[in-house]
């Protein structure tokens, strides 16, 4: 019995030492194997990884301007890797940019890759209501506000591998024409991203056993593409004075910026970055200031374009047969507020109606397109431009009235100037109709006046004195 105790203690302790010596090996292979893994690519269930970031496409549009139809494309790449250095980081090259969503509120689907932002043709006090104005954000300037969208960025199918920052490039596309008419286009089109990939792992405090994760800490966009890799600074402000801002709001560095880039809230545009203004001015004696003369505009060039038309001190309607001195209005007139030319279109002609002193500009030409104004003079000679002297249209703003000499017509293309924009046009035709008013008729009839007078006195005078010689007999 006793023996048979003993074998069975000694099998049960043989079994322990087995598991023991077994043990020892397999949990260094274990241990081995963690050491060996790579980072989990999932971040969805990473505590703090901020999966998502924005940038703003700002439309900025004059006072008196309503928002243009327009649409504008982006597109994001990865960008190039850059070693580093003893005072930068080292920049990874971006990864999985086709994976990278867009998405806006204004757009109903989202798109991997890239995003078609479109605005639609509105009112800024239309816009300003988010539902009604396709969800526009409007900031007053001072002579101008700003249409504001805002572009989401989401990260969360990328599949970063190591910590890091990781550099990206969005570029805005500068096509004109059939949707952006007028439109004018930051000079710089491409923004840097750096995304900051940071270590999260977690470490179970009872079996100390690791998992291995990634999270994203931080997003920073420059203007243009950058080429530095970020500061490794410890020190918060140091090397950093060169870092704006281009929205000119007050942002501090913290220590990690590219320095002396240009941080970046995202693409700015102009509308409208050129018009065209005409005119009328009536001289004479005999030239009438109520008189409606006919102008007849064509553009060239813009298939598919809506341009905005700003009556100024024009009438917008007109009834027919306005008054005795016209003749080129029969029937109830309305002027077009804007001018659309179809896709399937190069051209467009319309006619406008002004008076003496009035004034309309056409908004948004841009760079290739063409233009004529044709005016019917009628009677009246006419001259192509308004003298400073007899015009009332300023248009600097400074007080001062400006000649409008300005082409009526120009048939090879409008063109960019140094800086890059096409120059607004201004123009106009001056009338005039002149009288020969007789000289002298007055002078003429004053003897036999003065003649008459005499006769009327000297008959008066006798009849008179006869009368008398009468009595007196």
């Amino acid at each position: 019995m006793k023996g048979k105790t003993s074998n069975k203690l000694l099998a049960i302790l043989s079994v322990i030492l087995i598991v023991a010596l077994v043990a020892v090996p397999v949990g260094a292979v274990l241990k081995t194997q963690a050491a060996g893994t790579n980072y989990e690519t999932d971040r969805s269930n990473v505590q703090g990884s901020e999966e998502t970031t924005t940038f703003e496409k700002v439309l900025k549009v004059d006072n008196g301007y309503k928002i243009p139809q327009a649409s504008f494309n982006f597109a994001i790449a990865e960008g190039t890797a850059v070693d580093p250095t003893n005072t930068t980081l080292e920049v990874l090259a971006g990864v999985d940019a086709d994976k990278i969503v867009f998405s806006s509120d204004s757009v109903q689907t989202s798109s991997a890759g890239a995003i078609d932002l479109p605005y639609i043709r509105q009112d800024k006090t239309t816009a300003a209501n988010t539902a009604a104005g396709d969800y526009v954000t409007i900031k007053d300037g001072t002579d101008y506000y700003l249409a504001i969208k805002t572009v989401t960025l989401d990260f969360s199918d990328v599949e970063f591998t190591e910590p890091g920052v990781y550099r990206y490039i969005i570029t805005e596309s500068s096509t004109q024409g059939a949707s952006n008419a007028g439109v004018g286009f930051d000079e710089n089109l491409t923004r840097t991203l750096d995304v900051y990939v940071e270590d999260a792992t977690i470490k179970d405090t009872t079996t100390g056993a690791e998992t291995k994760l990634l999270k994203i800490g931080n997003y920073v966009m420059y203007v243009g593409t950058v080429t530095n890799g970020p500061s490794n600074v410890t020190t918060a402000t140091t090397g950093l004075s060169g870092i704006t801002v281009e929205d000119d709001t007050t942002k501090t560095p913290n220590g990690g910026e590219v320095t002396g880039a240009t941080k970046s809230v995202g693409f700015i545009n102009h509308y409208p970055t050129a018009g065209i203004t005409f005119g009328k001015e009536v001289k004479g004696n005999q030239g009438s200031k109520d008189k409606y003369f006919k102008f007849t505009l064509t553009l060239e060039g813009a298939a598919g374009s809506v341009f905005d038309v700003l009556l100024g001190n024009a009438d917008e309607t007109i009834s027919a047969n306005p008054n005795d001195a016209t003749t080129c209005i029969t029937a109830d007139v309305t002027q077009p507020s804007t001018i659309s030319i179809a896709a399937n279109e190069t051209s467009v002609t319309k006619d406008f109606y002004l008076q003496d002193g009035q004034y309309i500009t056409v908004c948004g030409l841009y760079e290739g397109m063409t233009y004529s104004i044709v005016e019917d003079a009628e009677d009246y000679t006419s001259v192509a431009g308004i003298d400073a002297a007899d015009s009332n249209f300023d248009i600097d703003s400074d007080g001062t009235n400006d000649a409008l000499s300005g082409a009526t017509s120009n048939t090879t293309g409008l063109t960019k100037n140094a800086e890059g924009k096409v120059d607004s046009i201004y123009t106009g035709f001056t009338n005039t109709k002149e009288g020969l008013i007789p000289t002298g008729v007055v002078l003429s009839v004053v003897p036999w006046v003065i003649a008459g007078v005499v006769i009327i006195g000297g008959v008066v005078f006798f009849a008179i004195r006869s009368k008398k010689k009468y009595d007196e007999q």
